[in-house]
């Protein structure tokens, strides 16, 4: 068997979501795929849907581990694909693919072999991502992707179930994502793209859930968006900008990312902060200025004087005074 695409769905206690997820695979109007599910040791019966499923149809393997991280889950399903596909898709196991997914990723994978990495709008809950490339083209240089992503602060990856990769960089990776990156995705898609191309479908293919007890929803109030861009800059920024473009990244990068650093080290989420963002920082090699958190602390505590309202907002904050959305 020769599948055009191996489908990648790493699961563990994923049963309100599952049979959602797997379903979205069967109903894609492209049919040369394989279908990998890799249970990492679920208790909530995730396992017997998944059995079900694949007693169903032989394009779905289904694969049993102890339990380990969800990195190395997702590293020891994508083990599994057959050795002869072309391309891989990697799927969260609460999110969905829409009908059209992976015939139309694989029609644009298909122009040209330099494409490893194709990506193209979700939709997260009610938001629309990935926007902002021109609309009148399919395939950019990674390169300059990346460049302006960097410099203008967008997003146009998405997550691992927004893209699709060209197989033999899967298996040219050993590990393909790196367990102690805080964003493996994200860095995988920085390298991958430092000697290939980009392509981007503009139309809204995968659905990414909101709201879930996922490990995204949990780390929501520490700021893990800046950590991402402080680490994407600090290692990848070299790679595709000019010296000055670089210090201007990392400068206003820095800025934003000290206050907020200031203001979560006095606030109730400080050991969740802190345990979060000392072994990213420890990762991209980046060593806090103590200079530059003085100054941070000082102009937020300028910013809260000349400011009651939000003094008290923030006050009422960390007292768990105000009410949760």
């Amino acid at each position: 068997m020769k599948p055009v695409v191996s489908v990648v769905t790493p699961f563990y206690n994923g049963a309100p979501y599952l049979r959602e997820c797997i379903q979205s695979v069967l109903s894609q109007s492209l049919k040369d795929f394989e279908y990998i599910l890799f249970d990492n040791h679920s208790t909530d019966g995730s396992g017997t849907i998944a059995a079900e499923y694949a007693a169903s149809d032989s394009r779905l393997r289904l694969g049993t581990g102890p339990h380990v991280g969800q990195i190395d889950n997702f590293n020891r399903a994508l083990s599994h694909v057959s050795p002869n596909s072309t391309y891989v898709k990697m799927l969260g196991a609460d999110d969905w693919l829409y009908p059209e997914c992976l015939e139309r990723m694989v029609q644009v994978a298909d122009t040209s072999t330099r494409i490893a990495l194709v990506s193209s709008y979700s939709l997260a809950g009610l938001t629309v991502c990935n926007a902002g490339l021109p609309y009148d083209r399919a395939v950019f240089s990674g390169r300059d992707v990346c460049r302006r992503q960097l410099l203008e602060g967008r997003f146009f990856f998405g997550s691992l179930t927004s893209v699709l990769y060209r197989a033999s960089v899967v298996r040219a990776g050993e590990p393909f994502l790196t367990p102690e990156a805080p964003h493996a995705d994200t860095e995988r898609a920085y390298q991958t793209l430092r000697d290939h191309d980009f392509g981007f479908v503009h139309q809204i293919l995968s659905y990414l859930r909101r709201g879930n007890e996922s490990v995204s929803s949990r780390i929501s109030d520490l700021y893990p968006g800046l950590l991402d861009r402080l680490i994407i800059i600090q290692r990848y920024g070299r790679d595709f900008l000019d010296p000055s473009e670089f210090a201007r990244c990392l400068r206003t990068c820095e800025r934003e990312y000290y206050r907020a650093y200031v203001r979560q080290v006095v606030g109730p989420a400080r050991r969740r902060f802190l345990a979060h963002h000392r072994p990213g920082l420890e990762h991209a090699g980046y060593r806090l200025s103590r200079r530059r958190l003085v100054e941070a602390g000082l102009a937020e505590a300028a910013d809260l004087l000349l400011d009651p309202k939000k003094t008290a907002g923030r006050l009422a904050t960390r007292l768990g005074l105000r009410r949760r959305a």
